[in-house]
């Protein structure tokens, strides 16, 4: 009985303490910045062909967080959403992650500035390569500001959002709409979308891609080695 007294007291006590913990990281974590930023809305023959003239200039906000000590020139990530919309959980609590480890990120709403909440009930609703013109846009964006490193800018995506943060990596669409400001350091896609070839979609530059993928995904399923 005096163990399980103490067992309760020491649980208490640390539920008290991991609160408090929680409380001061929060009051010390800089606010959220709402950023916007211009990039173009494009039907994919239009993208893949790189007509720009045919393209419609659409405003898309973001968020900016830095990490809680941040300082000049800390690297940041780029957060693309999946096809369920800026509300997604996964950019969001990675962002959580990487601030904790002192990576700024930038959660890119790329929906709700082309008239849509979520795209999940219509894929047709937005272009598959919209948001890698999006991920271009916003590393000129990020690379502009003097907290954020410019040669430490990566990518990471989910489903669509995937598509960007792989093939934003090919130097066919880099040529066609990349920043002048700054190059992509890293390229993370998770389960993306890898059901099309493309011509030169193995022509890639220098950075690192890693991407993750599920063998039990049968919504974005593993395509076949060769």
């Amino acid at each position: 009985m005096e163990y399980l007294r103490l067992a309760n007291v020491l649980g208490a006590a640390l539920f008290v303490f991991l609160g408090t913990i929680a409380e001061v990281l929060a009051q010390s974590a800089p606010p959220d910045e709402d950023v916007t930023f211009s990039s173009l809305t494009m039907t994919d023959e239009q993208f893949l062909k790189g007509d720009r003239a045919g393209a419609k200039s659409v405003t898309l906000t973001a968020k900016l967080r830095l990490p809680s000590s941040s300082q000049a020139g800390v690297p940041a990530v780029i957060l693309l959403h999946g096809s369920d919309g800026p509300a997604s959980a996964l950019p969001w609590n990675w962002a959580k992650v990487l601030n904790r480890i002192g990576i700024a990120t930038l959660l890119i709403d790329s929906y709700s500035g082309r008239g849509f909440e979520e795209i999940f009930t219509d894929q047709g609703r937005v272009g598959e390569f919209n948001n890698i013109v999006d991920t271009y846009r916003a590393l000129d964006l990020l690379a502009s500001d003097p907290r954020i490193d410019p040669t430490r800018i990566a990518v990471m995506g989910f489903s669509r959002g995937g598509i960007a943060a792989l093939y934003s990596s090919m130097t066919r669409f880099e040529e066609l709409y990349g920043s002048d400001k700054a190059t992509l350091a890293a390229h993370l896609p998770f389960y993306p979308p890898c059901n099309f070839a493309l011509e030169g979609e193995l022509d890639v530059g220098t950075a690192p891609i890693r991407a993750f993928h599920g063998e039990a995904d049968v919504w974005n399923p593993v395509p076949p080695l060769p």
